[in-house]
């Protein structure tokens, strides 16, 4: 069974042989294979996403290359834009520079370690402008039902970060409609979400999900999708998990401290999770 986990902030479930107690604005568990919504509280609560906005940008980016918009290895050009986050400090993953890079290394890093930059060069390839992007990010929301969502911009950053207006908003629910559009129609992307490190211009980076095998949080089984960056007390994360009997979500809405819930994680049930934080 895969489970899939969206935590706005973090979550604190009891034992596993009773419905869990969640300290959380917003939380769902869904069973993938039948669509069967298992547990949910306040799920519709609309919150802040952070940079699990990036789902949205990548999703597009795979549907345009299925679509046959983009190819994996186009090459794309930062522009002045996406160049100035690299040099701004808090909001630089990765030290873009002006040269090409093709839209599988931006994808990569978009992903693992959860890159701002890139998110927004991604953006720009596949509508042209940011902005354009952003109404694209809007429309497939509403297409996907995701009717507790606005998307202002590509990466997640605040509006002053970005330099865009408005904010990002969303909730439990929806982020369960993009995390199984998702994983329904490009399961691969787990393949790139599972990677503990990522390596562009001869650098290496480790991905900013902790939760991965060898890092300090590392968690059994653990494949990843989408974290928040960075990971504090008020953390977001969106999580799958690979169960023995089919696929299952779980989105959650919360604010606790992701090292102190780990060990009440494990407790919500035995089986191997995959989690991207």
């Amino acid at each position: 069974m895969l489970v899939w986990a969206i935590l706005l902030n973090m979550i604190v479930p009891t034992d596993a042989s009773a419905a869990p107690k969640v300290d959380a604005t917003g939380a769902m568990l869904v069973d993938m294979t039948t669509g069967q919504i298992l547990f949910s509280q306040e799920e519709d609560a609309m919150l802040p996403p952070a940079s699990i906005t990036k789902l949205m940008t990548a999703f597009l980016v795979r549907e345009a290359i299925e679509a046959g918009d983009l190819s994996w290895n186009q090459e794309v050009t930062p522009s002045d834009k996406a160049l100035a986050l690299t040099r701004k400090p808090g909001l630089a993953r990765i030290p873009l520079v002006n040269k090409p890079y093709t839209v599988k290394e931006l994808y990569d890093v978009a992903l693992i370690r959860s890159a701002n930059e890139a998110a927004v060069t991604l953006a720009e390839a596949v509508s042209g402008s940011e902005g354009v992007f952003v109404k694209k990010m809007n429309e497939r929301a509403t297409e996907l039902g995701m009717t507790q969502t606005t998307f202002a911009n590509a990466s997640g950053l605040d509006s002053v970060s970005a330099g865009r207006p408005g904010e990002n908003l969303t909730s439990a629910n929806d982020l369960m409609m993009l995390a199984l559009a998702y994983l329904t129609k490009f399961p691969e992307v787990l393949d790139v979400t599972k990677q503990a490190y990522v390596d562009i211009d001869g650098v290496r980076f480790e991905a900013t999900n902790r939760m991965l095998a060898g890092r300090d949080l590392a968690y059994p089984g653990m494949l990843g999708l989408k974290p928040v960056r960075p990971m504090t007390p008020d953390t977001a994360l969106s999580a799958c998990r690979r169960e023995t009997d089919g696929p299952c979500c779980r989105s959650f809405s919360e604010r606790k401290p992701i090292k102190a819930a780990i060990p009440r994680l494990r407790r919500f049930t035995t089986m191997p999770m995959a989690i991207s934080s």
